[in-house]
């Protein structure tokens, strides 16, 4: 055995590495078991095998901290993309969101504006299929919901391909840049970057992400960079890019304060010009820019309140 191979013996024989492995290995098992599980025993099922893997993670995240840092990046993202491949597969089982993706990309690859026309408008009739239309929600009197950023990336993506698979291929994509956002920031910060753990593998990001193909992985992304570049000082990038995340979904705003300085005009400014540019080619919409989002809130009573017992309370 030569001296090199030796050492890499020695390093996986290490007891938090194997833990951590074990740990990361029970998750792929029970994740992969899911889909087949779910079909028989339903919702039960699926938020209490969501709860133990929780907990693996929770452990996971202890175990990695004391684990050789490269190894231990090596396990947890070898792992993640693992644990990722299963679901990919998979048709979403808990959410049809990805197919109005689908969708929102294919009218506006053919010059139409999602925020103008419901899917089930006459003008649309020959962009309907089998595959992806049929399962588009609230496809008879809903326009889009989605934000301007959204919309691009929905275009971009099925310039490629017009499937769920090219989507969420886009979306675990995105995930790339949240996870090497997160391992550069822990670095900086002189925290073990093995710490990555408890995003790489928490079931609900693999789930709605890799399985459901949620957008919320490229505002996750986009916020997360912004992170990034204003720890690195470039605070009017990083202005730019949380206005960009906010409009895949409008929590990345959260952000902006930490960003701006009193009396500081130059980083609204920016963030201004984002949301001018992105908005652009939509106006055609007037004032139905907004799409669905003030109906939706009616809908799901968030105007009042009443969705939620606490502000019901309040």
């Amino acid at each position: 055995m030569s001296v090199s191979t030796a050492v890499l013996s020695s390093r996986f024989a290490n007891p938090p590495l194997r833990r951590l492995f074990a740990c990361g290995l029970g998750l792929l098992l029970l994740t992969s078991a899911t889909p087949s599980l779910f079909e028989r025993l339903g919702d039960n099922f699926f938020i209490a095998q969501a709860i133990v893997c929780g907990g693996l993670v929770v452990y996971a995240t202890r175990t990695a901290e004391r684990c050789p840092e490269q190894l231990g990046l090596v396990v947890i993202l070898g792992l993640a993309i693992l644990l990722r491949l299963v679901l990919l597969v998979v048709p979403p089982l808990t959410s049809g969101d990805i197919f109005r993706y689908v969708w929102d990309g294919r009218i506006q690859g053919a010059g139409w504006n999602p925020f103008r026309y419901v899917p089930a408008a006459p003008e649309l009739q020959a962009l309907r299929d089998a595959v992806v239309f049929p399962y588009v929600d609230k496809a008879g009197y809903a326009v889009t919901i989605y934000p301007p950023a959204s919309q691009l990336f929905f275009l971009l993506v099925t310039r490629i391909h017009e499937s769920v698979i090219a989507m969420k291929i886009a979306l675990v994509a995105c995930e790339g840049v949240t996870i090497a956002a997160v391992i550069a920031l822990l670095r900086r910060l002189g925290k073990p970057a093995t710490r990555v753990v408890a995003y790489a593998w928490h079931p609900l990001v693999i789930w709605e992400i890799a399985n459901n193909g949620h957008i919320d992985a490229a505002m996750v992304a986009m916020m997360m960079l912004a992170v990034w570049l204003a720890a690195a000082g470039h605070r009017l990038a990083a202005a730019a890019a949380a206005a960009f995340g906010a409009l895949f979904k409008p929590f990345a705003v959260l952000v902006l304060p930490a960003l701006w300085r009193p009396w500081n005009w130059k980083a609204p400014l920016v963030v201004g010009v984002v949301v001018a540019v992105l908005y652009l080619p939509y106006l055609s919409a007037g004032a139905g820019i907004l799409g669905f989002l003030p109906t939706y809130a009616r809908e799901e009573r968030l105007d009042s309140g009443a969705s939620f017992w606490l502000l019901e309370a309040l």
